[in-house]
Order: structure tokens, then sequence, then C-alpha cells
């Protein structure tokens, strides 16, 4: 299936069925987007802004929530 047909697939849903399917690729994309940050921080590839971060928390440059 290529994203034309999803597009059309999606698009004639029923109200109750697209509110089912929005969820889901909420779900969907929450998932892909929690693997990618494990994959980014196992690769080292966050360090530099991790080290930002800490420094400017070290030097008191936040704000309490």
């Amino acid at each position: 299936m290529n994203v034309k047909e999803l597009e059309i697939a999606v698009s004639t849903l029923s109200p109750s069925n697209f509110n089912e399917f929005s969820n889901w690729f909420d779900k969907y994309q929450e998932t892909l987007w929690d693997k990618q940050i494990e994959n980014d921080v196992e690769s080292g590839k966050l360090n530099g802004i991790l080290k930002e971060v800490k420094q400017e928390f070290d030097n008191g440059n936040f704000t309490s929530l």
C-alpha cells in the first residue's frame, strides 16, 4: 500500500473508526519517538547537549516548574 492509498482509506473511515485510528497512530508515533531518543542516547548522539544542560543546571540557570 502506498501513501495515496492510505490517504484514501483514512479519508473514508467513519468518525468513530477515524478516532480509533487516530489514537492508535498517536501512540505509534510516541513509540517511534521513544525508540529514536533511546537510540540517540545509547549511541552518544545526545552527549554534547546533555553536557550543556548539566552545566547550565549546575550554574543555576534554570527555572523551577
